[in-house]
Parts: C-alpha cells; structure tokens; sequence
C-alpha cells in the first residue's frame, strides 16, 4: 500500500527535475522569420520579409549604436548594388548605410552602422545619375550613395522627407 504514493512523488520529483533541468539548459529555437512590420497607422497588413529584415535591422542597432530618439520610426530600405550587402535603411529621423552581410549569414546582430546621415543636417538629397547626392549643412561636399537599381532609386527618394527631395540631378 505505501509503494504506489511514495513511487507516485519520485516520478514526480524527477519530471519537475527534468522540466527545471530542460528549461535552464535548452536555448531558444532558431528564428524562422522575423517580426512582422506595423507601419505607423497601425493597420495589420500581409507578412513581408523585406520591411521586416528591415525592421529587425533598426530595432537591433540603432538602439544600441546611435543616440536614437524614442520615436525612431523604421520607413523603409532599398538595397544599394546587386552584389552588395549595403542596404540604405530610411528611418523618420535619419538615412542608414548598413552592411548587411555578415547579418545575413550568421544571423545575429549586425557589427556596425557604415554612415548615417540625420535628416535635420540634411539640406537636400537629388537623383543622380549613380544613384542619389546628398548635399549636408555645414559641408561643401556631396555624398553620392551608388544605388544602380533605378527602381530602388525612386523607392528611396519616396521614403526621405519630401521637403529635402531636389528636382533634377547632378
């Protein structure tokens, strides 16, 4: 009569060990995907791995690397050459170069932020015909960002705050 209770409360005693045990040593399962993007209308839309690469780039670096305002908005990226791992990250606040390779391959953190460019020390960003120039307060030179996709060129002057976009080009 007493061997049933007391082997009851050992294979209790040992799966609590063991779930404990499992718990503290399992890591967490690989990512499959990334966490979708909500724009800021908050409106729920279709799972797009582009917008939430993106996305996951800027909640992953610019948090930790720039003095970020909290209202750091993710707007959008383009990539800046075929066989390049550069990608141009817009934001609310600012436009980031970022290299995107070893993120991809080892899928972890990203190491750095290539150049950035806030937009209030932006007096304005044209088309080129390489890609875009953009014109900083405070300096004589121009940056020319190569972006040789055409497409991605206009997608990327669609995301910069409207009033920095120059008509015509360099």
């Amino acid at each position: 009569m007493l061997v049933k209770p007391v082997s009851g409360m050992v294979d209790f005693t040992s799966n609590v060990t063991a779930g404990f045990q499992t718990a503290l040593t399992d890591k967490d399962p690989p990512r499959v995907r990334y966490c979708a993007f909500i724009r800021a209308d908050r409106i729920i839309r279709r799972y797009d791995a582009h917008s939430a690469f993106g996305y996951h780039i800027v909640r992953s670096i610019v948090a930790q690397q720039l003095d970020a305002a909290k209202d750091e908005q993710y707007l959008g990226h383009v990539d800046m050459r075929h066989n390049d791992d550069n990608i141009a990250i817009v934001t609310n606040h600012r436009l980031l170069i970022v290299p995107t390779g070893y993120f991809k391959e080892k899928a972890s953190t990203i190491t750095y932020i290539d150049r950035y460019f806030r937009f209030s020390r932006v007096r304005g960003i044209a088309r080129h015909d390489r890609g875009v120039s953009i014109d900083e307060q405070n300096s004589h030179n121009r940056t020319l960002l190569v972006i040789e996709d055409k497409h991605n060129v206009d997608t990327l002057l669609r995301l910069v705050p409207p009033h920095l976009v120059l008509e015509g080009g360099h």
